[in-house]
């Protein structure tokens, strides 16, 4: 199955059929902003006007069908029907459509399609005669007759629909109501829902396969999903309504098999004395046989649940398994499907969506089984939505009154456990109440409405009060900082060893729901594993359970962007017990989506009992380390009881105390602090800060600056303010007795390995940033301990989440040996060494001098140059890796590891950068720009520190822009622009004679392959230069540039930093104004030539200069009004928040002033 098609056509089809029920609403006078009254002819019809001249009418029955959907959108709004419109139909669609491939519809017709492929219309159309419900022959032939085919289709596809509801009534519901007047019927249109189902989605893929259904299911609420995250970024809470969206994750089929092989497969052949199961279980482990616990036990009485059920899927798989353990029983197979839904499986689902599908997809596991499956209308099947009391509350309780003290307080329990119970869905914990009795009891007193909810809530409240053999799910993922309030408080009660998301408070609630001796299975992310945090809820498994066996998978291999594992626990602590531990990576999975074999005999696979994980400080779920690293864990010191790690502080608000350092003027930070105490003298603000970044390791990454003025007391003032409950700043504003001190600090976040580096004096460091001091003798020794193979090795035991804590730094043991210490610190100087300088030959280095260019000529060739400056970073480069691998060697001798770790480092993780001519070349084009606008000299160097004092300085070589403008143009108008500047630079640093070969170079590096050095250069500046620098700058670029719109009628580089409100004048009077003026005298020199064929690149070239004037002349009047304004740039306020201020005045004329 291509899921690529499944989910484009999914995605499309909730925006589509969004659409088509809006579109729908608009016919009956109902929009977002208001609703229409219609002019009503008695109960026989009603009109609506549809823009100025048409009308379009509704009779009957549907008359009070629109009154009902018009009283529930004003009860829910608008958007909520339209959603559910859109599903239920999609719901019912892709039902009936898998039904029809897989023949499975009772008068063998096709609904949506026809057996006669080149045939548009639906075979129900055609053979409407030969269908086994009544239908109205003389309205449909009234419809054929006058060609009305949506509608005829339409009332077909409804009284399907309705006939349907008899054998499948948890999909089919009654579909005599306000969604009729919604159903998206558009066959003539091919783009349309109905016919995009059948043309796009391969009839194979529906046929025997009911994972599809999950997959559609999947796909189809991704970008509601998205919608909710994004919205979550900006601290809006995930309700109880989006729940469902942003949690469903389809579990791959492979992984189903998995999880209830070893879980259902393993409790029949511990309990029913066999040696293996009835039919070949291809993802069993080889994990010990655990006794009898419920010896002979009958098939009839295993009881499954799926707590989080989403689809079905699981549930799906639990049944064919339960199928053969009844066969191997001897059961008749036609009556093993009914003896399964109504003694074996258990399912609930906050989303009735999801409920509908999984219903669906075990009724059709069930007719698979038994062509006759259908013609039983009694079947009984344990699933239900969660569904909520609120409505019915006030009412079923003063009815209830008349019942005795007991009972009333039975049915009031009933009715306040399930008040918002969407907030919890399965986490509502029931407690047992004869509940047959109350339902006895109070239901001949309800309506029909209550009577029907008040039967749903007792059925909930028996399958969540009582207990099964397995227990078995993919639960919900959604971190404590997307939950709202209710669930909140209600995990802060109940789960407070795993409220910390949604699927470890399921582990926990797993075994709530588990016999003792049964099996709570959970396909988790993989963090409960390792991190501090779940550090407790480890301890409480442990203690009374017994790991079985995991699953654990890497990024992606589930098709999301973070490792899972699939345990099967066992409720009961078994002593010595040896758990299987598998691990998937991603490159063992095949195009479909599972494993090329399993298990993967290569991986890190083991056999370990669950005590032996007590040896590692917070017990993580390290299963493939050695034992060699169990006994280091074990014999030696953390390195915190050496020396601490320490958190760095939280501003609590980056946008306005975080800047880049580049951002400001280089003066205007003092880089030089060396304890906290000396702060207050200093009359500067800014200070460098340490906010971790990307991997990289010895010597880097400093590139940040935090306001920090008066020792920080604005931002203590702040962070008071924020948190008035705070009486203590040092809650976020940590250790600031160790700010500015020199140490080590490392990124907080790294897939492949630790990018640790050495910090000089005069850092403030973030929570990103945290560090360590070591004394002066061993801190060499520790940085290189960490940034060493074994470091990562023993570091991946205790956090392999890619997220590395203080904690989880503290907790490295480490073994000092001063034999070692010489030669550890002496290589250790020389990357650091090494690692600085490569760092700073990049203009994004405060301490960078000069362009490589320059520092490495050789000749008047700018080729040489750089191959020069290419082999002095692969000489670095090697060096290096050679000294790693030596101090690799070293740490591997003193730890006492052999083949655990390897002493190689790949060239990945070196941290010398590696140079290609076109990376060369833009840097060098940069550094030309900062020549041009004085950020930068060929007489000095160094980047300038005050921009005022640019030409307060003499120059000899090459001068500085004054206008703070540099004309970007493919048009030789200007003396002064982008390329004859070049030219100029060029020749100053290299000889004259050698400009076009140097002009070569810079074009062939940036992958040009024809048109002349002008047109090349040109190009590059208009298209790539900006876009590149603002990378390169991390978008806050320092040049901004000019643009008059697409068809580069006038562009221009500014620096930001020299940046002023005359600049507009300037840019407007010296080079606006002027190219105005250049391009008509242009265009007149055209006026008189021949239109042949001869003159057709004249007349183009005509055609290209009238576009660029128009957009000038437009753009033109946006700049005069701009310069006009009294606009003051601040660079303290961020380029980022500049560059957006500048950008909103050109908003009033729809237009931006810059790329």
């Amino acid at each position: 199955m291509n899921k690529n098609v499944v989910k484009n056509f999914a995605i499309w089809a909730r925006k589509s059929l969004i659409k088509e029920v809006s579109d729908r609403l608009l016919l009956i006078g109902i929009t977002k902003d208001y609703i229409q009254e219609g002019v009503r002819y008695g109960n026989e019809y009603e009109d609506f006007k549809i823009g100025e001249d048409k009308v379009y009418r509704i009779f009957g029955q549907d008359i009070e069908k629109r009154e009902i959907l018009v009283r529930k959108i004003n009860e829910r709004g608008f958007d909520s029907i339209v959603e559910e419109g859109a599903y239920t139909w999609f719901n019912r669609v892709i039902a009936i459509r898998f039904m029809e491939i897989n023949n499975y519809i009772p008068s063998g017709i096709r609904v949506l399609s026809s057996l006669n492929r080149s045939k548009i219309d639906p075979d129900i159309v055609t053979y409407f005669d030969d269908l086994d419900f009544y239908v109205d022959r003389e309205y449909i032939l009234r419809l054929k007759s006058e060609n009305k085919a949506d509608e005829l289709f339409k009332y077909l596809f409804i009284e399907q629909c309705n006939a349907l509801n008899e054998i499948l009534p948890g999909i089919f519901k009654n579909t005599n109501d306000y969604r009729n007047l919604i159903f998206p019927v558009n066959l003539s249109n091919e783009n349309s829902f109905l016919r995009r189902i059948i043309d796009d989605i391969d009839e194979k893929y529906f046929f025997d396969n009911v994972e599809i259904i999950g997959w559609l299911y999947q796909y189809y609420i991704t970008e509601k999903k998205d919608e909710i995250f994004k919205r979550l970024k900006q601290n809006i809470k995930i309700s109880k309504e989006n729940i469902p969206s942003v949690t469903q994750i389809f579990t791959p089929k492979w992984i189903v098999k998995y999880m209830v092989e070893n879980s259902l497969g393993r409790f029949y052949i511990e309990n029913s004395g066999e040696s293996e199961f009835p039919v070949e279980l291809k993802y069993f482990v080889d994990a010990e046989i655990g006794n009898a616990d419920f010896k002979n036990i009958l098939p009839k009485d295993i009881k499954i649940i799926d707590p989080c059920m989403g689809s079905g899927h699981i549930l799906v798989y639990a049944f064919d398994l339960l199928f053969e353990i009844y066969k191997e029983y001897g059961y008749m197979e036609s009556e093993i499907p009914y003896l399964i839904f109504e003694n074996n499986l258990f399912g609930i689902d906050v989303d009735d969506r999801a409920y509908e599908l999984a219903y669906f997809a075990l009724m059709m596991k069930g007719r698979s089984k038994s062509r006759k499956f259908f013609k039983s209308r009694n079947i009984k099947f344990n699933l239900y939505p969660i569904i909520e009391s609120n409505e019915i509350y006030e009412s079923v309780l003063a009815k209830a009154s008349i019942l005795d003290n007991d009972k009333f307080c039975d049915v009031k329990y009933i009715l306040d456990s399930f008040k918002d119970s969407k907030e919890y869905g399965s986490l509502l914990s029931v407690k047992k109440l004869d509940f047959d009795l109350i339902g006895d009891l109070v239901y001949p007193y309800l309506n029909e409405e209550e009577l029907e909810c008040m039967k749903n809530l007792i059925n909930l409240s028996k399958l969540l009060s009582s207990k099964y053999h397995i227990v078995v799910t993919n639960p919900p993922y959604m971190s404590s900082r997307g939950m709202g309030e209710k669930l909140t408080l209600y995990l802060k009660e109940n789960y407070p060893n795993s409220k910390m998301d949604l699927f470890s408070v399921f582990i926990e609630r797993g075994f709530e729901l588990t016999h003792d001796n049964g099996f709570n299975v959970m396909l988790t992310m993989q963090s409960w594993m390792f991190l501090y945090k779940f550090e407790k809820l480890r301890k409480s498994i442990s203690d009374k359970n017994t790991i079985v066996s995991l699953l654990h998978m890497d990024n992606n291999v589930m098709s999301i962007a973070f490792g899972t594992s699939a345990t099967i626990f066992k409720k009961k602590a078994i002593k010595d017990y040896e758990g299987v531990y598998n691990y998937i990576k991603y490159e063992d999975i095949n195009a479909s989506g599972e494993p090329f074999n399993f298990p993967i005999s290569q991986n890190r696979n083991s056999k370990i009992k669950l005590r032996s994980f007590d040896d590692v400080p917070g017990s993580p779920i390290n299963y493939w380390i050695s034992e060699r690293a169990r006994e280091i864990f074990r014999e030696h010191k953390p390195l915190k009881e050496y020396f601490e790690p320490k958190q760095g502080m939280a501003t609590t608000d980056n946008k306005t105390f975080v800047r880049y350092w580049y951002e400001l003027n280089k003066s205007d930070i003092e880089f030089c602090s060396k304890n906290h105490d000396d702060v207050k003298e200093i009359d500067k603000k800014w200070f460098p800060y340490n906010k971790g970044g990307d991997y990289r390791k010895w010597y880097g990454n400093n590139e940040y600056i935090i306001k920090y003025e008066n020792a920080g007391e604005n931002l203590i003032n702040f962070v008071r303010s924020k948190y008035p409950r705070i009486s203590d700043p040092e809650f976020v504003i940590k250790n600031r007795k160790y700010y500015f001190k020199k140490g080590i600090t490392w990124s907080l976040f790294g897939f492949k390995n630790f990018g640790v580096r050495y910090k000089d004096y005069g850092f403030i460091f973030d929570v990103s940033g945290s560090s360590l001091f070591p004394d002066q003798k061993y801190e060499k020794y520790i940085l290189a301990f960490l940034c060493s193979n074994v470091c990562f090795y023993l570091l991946s035991s205790i956090a392999p989440t890619v997220n590395f804590q203080i904690g989880n730094i503290g907790d490295l043991p480490i073994i000092i040996n001063d034999l070692y210490l010489d030669d550890i610190t002496r290589l250790a100087n020389r990357n650091i060494y090494l690692c600085k300088k490569e760092w700073d030959f990049y203009e994004t280095s405060w301490d960078f001098k000069t362009h490589p260019s320059i520092e490495f000529r050789i000749s008047g060739r700018l080729r040489d140059s750089y191959e020069n400056f290419y082999r002095e970073i692969e000489i670095m480069f090697e060096e290096v890796k050679r000294n790693e691998e030596k101090m690799n060697i070293i740490f591997k001798e003193i730890y006492g590891f052999t083949d655990e770790v390897s002493h190689e480092v790949e060239d990945g993780n070196v941290s010398i950068r590696k140079i290609d001519e076109k990376k060369f070349v833009e840097s060098f084009l940069s550094y030309f720009v900062g020549c041009v606008f004085g950020r930068y000299s060929l007489d000095y160097e160094k980047v300038i520190d005050n921009v005022d004092d640019i030409f307060k300085r003499s120059y000899r070589r090459f001068y500085p822009e004054k206008d703070n403008l540099v004309i970007i143009s493919t048009e030789e108008y200007f003396g002064n622009d982008i390329y004859n500047l070049l030219l100029k630079f060029l020749e100053v640093i290299f000889d004259r004679e050698c400009v076009d070969e140097n002009l070569k170079f810079i074009c062939t590096s940036l992958g040009f392959k024809s048109g002349s050095y002008r047109e090349n250069i040109v190009n590059y500046f208009l298209k790539d230069f900006f876009k590149t620098h603002s990378k390169i700058y991390n978008k806050c670029p320092i040049y901004f540039e000019f643009c008059s719109g697409k068809n580069n009628g006038i562009n221009a580089l500014t620096y930001i930093h020299r940046f002023s409100k005359e600049d507009f004048l300037k840019f407007k009077i010296n080079y606006l104004d002027v190219i105005e003026h250049k391009y008509e005298d242009e265009i007149l020199k055209f006026e008189n030539i021949y239109e042949n064929e001869k003159f057709l690149k004249s007349k183009k070239y005509k055609e290209t200069l009238i576009l660029k004037l128009e957009e000038c002349k437009k753009y033109n009047q946006m700049i005069k009004a701009v310069s006009e304004k009294s606009i003051n740039i601040d660079l303290e306020d961020g380029i980022s928040n500049i560059y957006e201020k500048l950008q909103m005045e050109g908003d009033f004329y729809n237009q931006n002033i810059f790329k």
